[in-house]
């Protein structure tokens, strides 16, 4: 492949679908400014300031219209949504990440993909929101399948550069890291994962290659050594713990049960951004140093 322009900046575009760590704005847009709330939320997102694709475009030189992003919060693998349940301002269907794929191939109208933008698929978590532990392996199967359909979508509508997220290891998370979950959900995250490398390694021996992100590693890199990024609680959500005892939110890894701080979201940027350019070499071409 030809490399792009010499300014570092050889991607067109991202496209992303996901879940709520991805998700910079469609439930709140789709909840009317109800979800997540604002009082607590940073404009639509998931997390007290801007999120890990906000930090990535921003490094990638691409501008917010070049982003177009379909990721929801609660997406799982399939066509649910984990909000479809609860709380009285959600009180619709909402999309899964096969809805999100559904209505990128409609606004695609016949065209093919752009194929020097990027493309995120980062889903998962949800999954398990609200499933059967005996259930366990297939859950985890359907996920990964749903996964590679989703590659195998993308691939069939014209992608190129296709990046897959893991799963995040939830028993690290403020909701899922008690001493009675913490060890089977870090293990199911494991075993998830250990899946979704295989099936991955298999698109690839199919021709269809994709570029993987660890997030899983990213998180537990942070819980390990938290005075290494800066964090003095890598424990509890920021809400409700901080705000209670009045902490800096900057120390927190996280700042709800599930979801990280802006700066546990940065780490997760720059391990993208390392992944990148790691994979891409060829187009990167030499950045024009800071601007």
């Amino acid at each position: 492949g030809q490399g792009g322009p010499g300014n570092g900046a050889p991607f067109t575009g991202i496209v992303a679908f996901g879940d709520s760590l991805t998700d910079t704005g469609r439930m709140f847009d789709l909840t009317e400014g109800c979800y997540p709330d604002p009082e607590f939320y940073y404009d639509g997102r998931f997390s007290n300031g801007p999120i890990w694709l906000d930090y990535l475009a921003h490094e990638m030189g691409i501008e917010p219209e070049s982003v177009a992003n379909y990721a929801v919060g609660g997406a799982t693998t399939g066509n649910d949504n984990s909000n479809d349940y609860f709380d009285s301002c959600l009180d619709d269907e909402y999309p899964g990440l096969q809805d999100q794929l559904a209505t990128f191939e409609a606004d695609l109208n016949g065209k093919k993909a752009d194929k020097r933008a990027l493309y995120v698929v980062f889903a998962g978590g949800n999954d398990f929101y609200d499933f059967d532990p005996l259930q366990t392996l297939e859950t985890i199967s359907a996920g990964v399948e749903n996964t590679v359909f989703a590659v195998q979508r993308l691939r069939d509508a014209g992608a190129r550069r296709i990046m897959v997220v893991n799963l995040p290891d939830l028993g690290l998370t403020p909701f899922g890291n008690g001493p009675q979950t913490a060890g089977f959900l870090s293990w199911l995250s494991a075993v998830y994962n250990e899946s979704l490398d295989s099936a991955l390694d298999g698109l690839a021996a199919a021709g269809v290659e994709t570029v993987r992100m660890d997030a899983s590693g990213v998180l537990q890199e942070a819980v390990s050594n938290p005075e290494d990024f800066g964090f003095s609680n890598v424990v509890d959500g920021y809400l409700p713990t901080g705000l209670i005892g009045g902490g800096d939110p900057s120390k927190f890894l996280f700042w709800d049960p599930f979801h990280p701080t802006t700066q546990g979201h940065l780490l997760l940027a720059e391990e993208a951004m390392e992944v990148l350019r790691e994979e891409f070499r060829h187009v990167w071409g030499t950045p024009r140093g800071n601007r």
